[in-house]
């Protein structure tokens, strides 16, 4: 999951977002054989919903996210980050509980990722103040992913100078970071083409290079 995700492992010629959406096979055939082996436990069926997620299935992440819920429905850490595969997936209203339930039972500790699902739903209705205001609730200084947020939230604010500070510091943190790169990003976490076009169109006025 994490070198599909993010890369991490991988030599620098293989990193790239686009070249690891090629892992998505491997990486369910990979759940799918834990959940053959050990069906009942919770944290191998958080893996097998991830590995649906993987392919941008339209359905299954839900129905083995619900089911690794039921397995634990008391793991923070599960319900933040399968809040956000389903929303990403497509369903942006019904899991919107399921992430407020991740930060209550989590309180102080939250996980900032636990965040994304409120914050990106109000990006995707055009609700960019409310947006913003969850993205700062995650942000972290060190992040590149919380610049990038913000890089591309900031400009439907007519905040474009903050948008263009912002880019300079996810490029600090992310020196090969690109609106191709930024792009194949979020098609690999399975977002919708509005979405994506949205945000590209964004990072272009705050400077991000092509």
């Amino acid at each position: 999951m994490s070198q599909r995700l993010w890369g991490w492992g991988l030599p620098p010629e293989e990193a790239s977002a686009d070249k690891r959406a090629g892992l998505s096979d491997k990486a369910y055939e990979a759940y799918l054989r834990a959940y053959e082996l050990a069906p009942g436990d919770s944290d191998v069926q958080y893996g097998f919903a991830v590995g649906n997620f993987d392919r941008c299935d339209a359905d299954r992440p839900r129905v083995e996210s619900a089911k690794t819920i039921a397995l634990n429905p008391y793991d923070a850490s599960h319900l933040g980050f399968l809040s956000n595969q389903v929303a990403f997936v497509g369903d942006w209203d019904d899991v919107l509980a399921m992430a407020e339930k991740a930060i209550k039972l989590a309180g102080p500790a939250t996980n900032p990722t636990c965040r994304w699902t409120p914050a990106k739903r109000h990006f995707f209705r055009g609700e960019y103040q409310a947006a913003y205001d969850d993205f700062q609730r995650a942000y972290s200084e060190t992040y590149w992913l919380s610049h990038l947020d913000l890089a591309y939230t900031l400009p439907y604010l007519g905040r474009l100078d903050e948008a263009k500070a912002h880019v300079a510091k996810l490029l600090q943190l992310f020196p090969t970071m690109t609106i191709r790169e930024a792009d194949g990003l979020y098609k690999l976490t399975c977002f919708p083409q509005a979405y994506r076009e949205r945000m590209v169109d964004a990072l272009r006025k705050a400077g991000l290079p092509e």
